[in-house]
């Protein structure tokens, strides 16, 4: 072959190769779930790599709306994981990309484990059937399951399907279980019901088979979060064993920052590393893993430390593997249909264990001692027995001034449960003979100068225990995504500690000429009363205090217990409405309420019906002293309006606008 022809065959060769290139499907990530997924550290520790920023991806976001089209990503104040690894991703790939997101903080998947104002992730078939995808407006539709399929379903109408080259999904990335802590026993069919609908809603798009199975990786919750649920990992990690393609990356030691509740920026760089690595491991992505160690995780000496939160519940279904091997050790024989006793000696403190070693993990970190034959029974699932006085349950290390809670039943007649400590607590409630289900509660002695191992027995005889639970005297205050909550609790607090990341408000004026609400900063929360929060998406531990002043003048009504709030009632004679605070348009504030609903641990705003006459919505603003004061103001652009919230809009209507630092009121 001469040297023109030879030239011509690499011509064409290169050619087929580009030809081949070309015709390789676009990538699509999906990355979902609450506030880890959608990213709480601040940009100022991005990894120095990610500050150039992106050249290949096309990013959307579908959480409350969605036109089907992408466009190139900035950072805004947080980074999340998923940037870590969109970022590996564009130097493996180096060619166009697309990732679509749905996060929102604090959200759960059952819808009875969170706040009623947030929308959640449930796909039970039942209930995803009657509700609509989440756009911003909680009255209009509650799902984010839909807010993500749909939000996919308009991306590949829309963009994907008109691309020359087609598109290919390649994974589902999540994170959550956090706010699924206090309904954990139901995380196993939700998890699970959830997965099968998005996989299957992918599959309606793009008709390939594999989407039926379409890869879904998430990491754990660590255990050092406030907000862990034993429950939720276990049925996060039987999910992942028994459905195809679902894989778990374990984040169990994970550092966070200082709320207790987020990756700090190493960790968030660690899984983003992970989840790029386990895109390559399963060939989804063409490139070469990257380095990805673990972060040093700071020890006492360098750290915020959080007292710890136990809780035992021995009501949740134990994960199969455990049962089965309680079930089959002959040192646990069923015991008169009360469960399973241990039939050999217990002489010393000791974890419930298998005869192998194994230890229980329902009853992990609780210690036994029985000082003649045995007197311990488990019925997983439903709850221990304490079979006699003489068995002693010890709750180690509780620090001054955190309670234990433990609810007990009497197996026949009046029987209690105490404790051999009285020196060192102070009884609550309970603690008494009862013949019914009692809750019973200790608090350990502030004066104390370090934590005590409490040791417990049965006042009479045999008792079921539920549950046990170790919580610090704090009052935990959760703000969403929106920046701004109502709150209330059957306990004072002070929230003075939080002011870096919340700020506390009672509403002490309306006027209704502007349909603005006033707020007036607090330092404390007394027992009972409304207020409203405002900050940045955190949880935080509010400590308690045994009183608060009073407020003089509060138009939020509190709501401590779930309660019902109807649009209108009579206090006094006098006919009220009533509103609830929502987020509506990117705009926080109180709508007037056209239906009854179901509140718990918040607060709705209260105003005579002959003051409020046709108001719809009110707006929540801050006294700053001098006058009233934006809520928030930050980056307003010269001769553009903006609401007293800070959002901008093309023409005022009526109420208070701010143009140049400058406040207008329109009528």
């Amino acid at each position: 072959m001469n040297k023109i022809a030879k030239s011509l065959a690499a011509v064409a060769l290169s050619a087929c190769a580009v030809c081949a290139t070309a015709q390789e499907p676009a990538s699509v990530f999906i990355t979902a779930g609450q506030s880890n997924a959608d990213g709480r550290e601040y940009v100022n520790k991005l990894p120095y790599y990610l500050k150039g920023g992106y050249k290949y991806l096309r990013y959307t976001n579908v959480t409350s709306s969605g036109d089907g089209t992408f466009h190139e990503f900035k950072f805004d104040k947080r980074f999340a994981f998923c940037d870590i690894t969109n970022y590996f991703i564009e130097q493996s790939l180096q060619t166009e990309f697309y990732a679509i997101k749905c996060a929102y903080g604090g959200t759960a998947i059952d819808t009875a484990a969170t706040y009623s104002h947030l929308p959640v992730w449930c796909a039970d078939e039942g209930w995803i059937g009657r509700n609509n995808a989440y756009r911003g407006d909680i009255n209009k539709g509650k799902s984010l399951t839909k807010s993500l399929t749909e939000g996919f379903a308009a991306c590949a109408d829309v963009t994907l399907s008109k691309l020359p080259q087609g598109y290919d999904v390649k994974a589902i990335m999540w994170h959550q279980g956090e706010s699924d802590r206090n309904q954990a026993g139901h995380y196993y069919k939700n998890f699970k019901d959830m997965i099968n609908y998005m996989r299957a809603a992918v599959y309606a798009k793009t008709g390939r088979e594999k989407d039926k199975t379409l890869p879904f990786i998430f990491g754990t919750v660590p255990h050092a979060s406030k907000q862990y649920s034993r429950g939720v990992e276990e049925a996060q990690l039987r999910v992942a064993a028994e459905l195809p393609n679902v894989y778990c990356i374990d984040m169990s030691d994970a550092g966070l920052r200082s709320d207790a509740l987020h990756f700090d920026s190493a960790w968030t760089e660690y899984l983003g590393k992970q989840m790029y690595n386990k895109l390559v491991e399963l060939r989804l992505v063409d490139g070469d893993m990257v380095e990805a160690e673990k972060p040093h995780k700071p020890g006492a000496s360098d750290t915020l430390q959080v007292e710890a939160e136990r809780r035992w519940d021995f009501t949740e279904a134990w994960a199969p593997e455990a049962e089965e091997r309680l079930k089959a050790d002959k040192a646990w024989p069923m015991f008169q249909k009360l469960g399973y006793r241990y039939s050999s000696a217990m002489p010393e403190n000791r974890e419930l264990a298998a005869s192998d070693g194994y230890v229980f993990p329902a009853t992990k970190g609780l210690f036994f001692k029985c000082s003649t034959g045995n007197r311990i029974i488990v019925n997983p699932g439903n709850h221990i027995c304490l079979y006699g006085d003489n068995l002693y349950l010890t709750v180690p290390k509780v620090s001054p001034g955190q309670t234990v809670t433990i609810v007990t039943e009497s197996a026949k007649g009046e029987r209690g449960i105490t404790t051999d400590n009285a020196d060192l607590v102070e009884l609550v409630r309970g603690g008494g003979k009862a013949t019914g289900k009692v809750v019973n509660e200790w608090r350990v002695k502030e004066s104390l100068t370090g934590p005590v191992d409490l040791v417990f027995h049965s006042d009479g005889g045999a008792i079921y225990v539920y549950s046990i639970q170790v919580a610090s005297p704090y009052v935990q205050i959760l703000v969403g995504a929106d920046g701004k909550v109502t709150f209330s609790s059957d306990k004072a607090c002070d929230v003075r500690p939080c002011a870096g990341m919340i700020k506390a408000y009672v509403a002490t004026d309306y006027d209704a000429s502007s349909d603005v609400l006033t707020l007036q900063q607090v330092d404390t929360i007394p027992a009972n009363t409304g207020v409203v929060v405002i900050g940045e998406e955190c949880l935080v531990g509010a400590p308690q205090v045994k009183s608060a002043p009073a407020v003089a003048r509060n138009l939020l009504v509190p709501v401590v217990g779930e309660s019902a709030v109807g649009p209108t009632e009579t206090v006094g004679g006098v006919d009220c409405c009533n509103y609830v605070l929502q987020s509506v348009g990117g705009s926080v504030d109180f709508h007037k309420l056209k239906a009854p609903i179901l509140l718990s641990g918040q607060a709705y705003l209260r105003l005579p019906a002959t003051e409020a006459a046709g108001a719809e919505v009110v707006r929540p603003v801050v006294d700053t002293g001098s006058g009233i004061g934006l809520v928030s103001a930050g980056g307003m652009a010269r001769g553009m309006w903006y609401t007293i919230d800070g959002v901008a809009v093309e023409r005022p209507s009526r109420g208070l606008y701010v143009c140049d630092g400058r406040k207008y009121l329109f009528k």
